[in-house]
């Protein structure tokens, strides 16, 4: 059976809590984090983005506008058991649609060390070293120019 991943935004409440507790669950959790760290003060003005495979919330992103021309990626995280099935990348490929049709001209993010190859084999650049998050994990500000993606 061929499994269908669907990439959209939250249509539901319900939906967009479940999107909290998987970036909570995968990107804060771990480090003792209290719940409600997972949001910060864009949730409203943002565009969640969620990966849904066999009714199942497996990956979410979030992007918005940091200021004219540029917009920022935060929490992109994908199920553990799931990783290496195209679902970042399948996020991803979304979020620079939306970019691209609102004129956008770069993109920002801050990449844990783990995480970086991945956004390096897209076409982001590390512009600088980012802050140390947790006291632990290293991050890499890392920036794409819009012109540079090949597919759409």
């Amino acid at each position: 059976m061929n499994d269908i991943l669907i990439i959209r935004k939250p249509k539901t409440n319900v939906e967009l809590e479940k999107e909290y507790q998987l970036r909570w669950r995968i990107l804060f959790e771990p480090w003792n984090q209290p719940k409600g760290s997972e949001k910060d003060s864009f949730e409203k003005e943002a565009e969640h983005f969620i990966a849904i495979l066999n009714d199942r919330i497996v990956g979410t992103a979030r992007f918005h506008l940091l200021k004219e021309k540029i917009g920022q990626i935060k929490y992109l995280v994908v199920d553990e058991k799931l990783r290496l099935k195209k679902i970042g990348s399948n996020l991803l490929e979304a979020i620079h649609y939306t970019a691209r049709n609102k004129g956008l001209r770069y993109i920002l993010l801050n990449a844990r060390e783990s995480s970086r190859l991945f956004f390096e084999k897209k076409g982001y650049e590390v512009i600088e070293e980012g802050p140390l998050l947790f006291n632990a994990i290293k991050l890499f500000k890392m920036k794409l120019n819009i012109k540079k993606i090949k597919r759409f």
